[in-house]
């Protein structure tokens, strides 16, 4: 039951990303705010969905979950690295994969830790993330992204 109830969230989770992404990013500015909306849609499902947190915290001692959940993130990471690696040079490819993992574990935390904190200091907590998010990812782009993927006019 534990499984099923996994696999569907982790559905909800994927169409989330697909509709982040149903427009693909054409420069590193828009990536940005892509990334910005996984986090708020991570945590709007979590919101729709109070049982979720208590399917994963069931989930955290079962091989086969932990083995799907694994599996979901590595297949996020893909998707993640197809849509910015066109955007840097391939001798940065690591860092960036690093970069953009590091990136969403934190955003998935930042998500979790506004579940549990009342009222508006959720929104304060993911304003706070997403500025954080910023902070870490754009000194990388402006190090290692092809400057004709960045429009720093538009940079926040």
């Amino acid at each position: 039951i534990v499984l099923a109830l996994a696999q569907r969230y982790g559905g909800k989770i994927h169409a989330m990303f697909q509709g982040v992404y149903k427009e693909r990013p054409r420069n590193l500015n828009q990536h940005a705010e892509k990334l910005v909306q996984v986090l708020n849609g991570y945590y709007q499902i979590h919101v729709e969905n109070p049982a979720i947190r208590d399917v994963w915290a069931g989930a955290a001692t079962d091989k086969e979950t932990q083995a799907l959940t694994r599996e979901e993130a590595a297949n996020n990471m893909q998707f993640h690295m197809e849509l910015a690696a066109p955007y840097f040079p391939p001798e940065s490819h690591s860092e960036l994969f690093r970069t953009l993992m590091l990136l969403m574990q934190y955003g998935v935390s930042s998500a979790l830790l506004a579940l549990d904190v009342a009222g508006d200091e959720a929104s304060r907590v993911l304003k706070t993330a997403e500025r954080m998010i910023m902070d870490c990812w754009w000194p990388f782009v402006l190090a290692n992204a092809y400057p004709e993927f960045i429009d720093k006019d538009c940079m926040e």
